[in-house]
């Protein structure tokens, strides 16, 4: 397994990462840049439906050819002043916002976070569609089982075996599009991560959330590759797309 640039073709991502929230005396939000430690993260590359897709990206906002994206179940020991906190969400890839290693740019189809705090940020910060749930990683016979959950309701679940043989250390970039609800203006935020990626492979990936959820619009077609990533993830203040 390449070190860089496996990784840097699975694109880990986290824009979960850029669920970093401080505080002051009086309990504001602290604005980016963040940094996220102590990541664990199964992270699970799938093909979309195209239906699905075009429905939920808006005019300008263009996706693979191939419908490519992905599934990150994770938690984080903290970063930057703020506690630790669980995410789970959905992705598709982007043409058009390629990070320097050849990443593809990525847009957040659905998401839940651990807390309000994080919430807010993500909200405040990047506009990004989640709400509030947590995610969980469960062992199995030689294995994880990853899921995301929100309203005491599983939405997510990703089981994966891990060839801890064939860990490496490796790192790269992700560039990340999103929409301000208020202001309607495309925002771009850049991330950084580096730590240690394990192969993995998937027995299975269901979207089980109940119809009308946001998770369940989109079912995956393929599974395409997985992995587990532990580090840290560095992200930067969002900028106006042009």
């Amino acid at each position: 397994m390449p070190k860089l640039s496996t990784f840097s073709r699975i694109g880990l991502v986290l824009t979960s990462a850029i669920s970093a929230v401080s505080t002051s005396a009086d309990d504001k939000l602290t604005p980016p840049p963040y940094v996220i430690t102590g990541l664990e993260t199964i992270t699970t590359g799938v093909t979309w439906d195209e239906a699905a897709i075009r429905r939920a990206l808006p005019p300008g906002v263009v996706p693979t050819r191939e419908m490519t994206g992905g599934i990150n179940i994770y938690k984080a020991a903290g970063g930057n002043g703020f506690g630790a906190y669980t995410a789970a969400y959905l992705w598709v890839d982007l043409e058009g916002l390629d990070s320097s290693d050849g990443t593809k740019g990525r847009w957040m189809l659905a998401g839940v976070y651990g807390s309000q705090k994080v919430l807010a940020v993500v909200q405040e910060f990047y506009g990004l569609p989640v709400r509030n749930g947590s995610a969980r990683q469960e062992a199995t016979a030689g294995g994880v089982r990853a899921v995301g959950a929100s309203g005491g309701r599983d939405l997510v679940a990703v089981e994966v075996k891990i060839d801890t043989t064939k860990c490496e250390p490796g790192g790269g970039g992700v560039n990340y599009l999103s929409r301000m609800p208020r202001t309607k203006h495309i925002i771009v935020t850049s991330d950084a991560f580096w730590g240690e990626v394990c192969p993995a492979q998937v027995s299975s990936v269901q979207i089980i959330a109940p119809e009308g959820d946001p998770f369940a619009n989109f079912q995956p077609k393929q599974v395409n590759w997985s992995i587990q990533f532990k580090g840290s993830v560095a992200v930067t203040p969002p900028t106006i797309r042009p």
